[in-house]
């Protein structure tokens, strides 16, 4: 079953929600905003990643869909 994921970045934390293809919540929780971290929880929570939606707020000038 194909894993869609929204990500807040923020400076310190990003809080990362897991649904699947019908829309049903998986898993939701915040990690520390470094690479290895939010890659460790993908693989754990999101095995069948499908898309990214990254939202950064002022870190950024808009939202990319990956």
């Amino acid at each position: 079953m194909a894993h869609y994921v929204g990500l807040d970045v923020s400076d310190r934390d990003t809080a990362i929600h897991v649904i699947d293809e019908t829309g049903k919540m998986v898993w939701r929780g915040k990690r520390a905003s470094e690479p290895e971290v939010i890659a460790a929880a993908l693989r754990r929570h999101a095995p069948h990643l499908e898309r990214v939606w990254l939202e950064t707020g002022q870190l950024a000038p808009g939202c990319t869909i990956l």
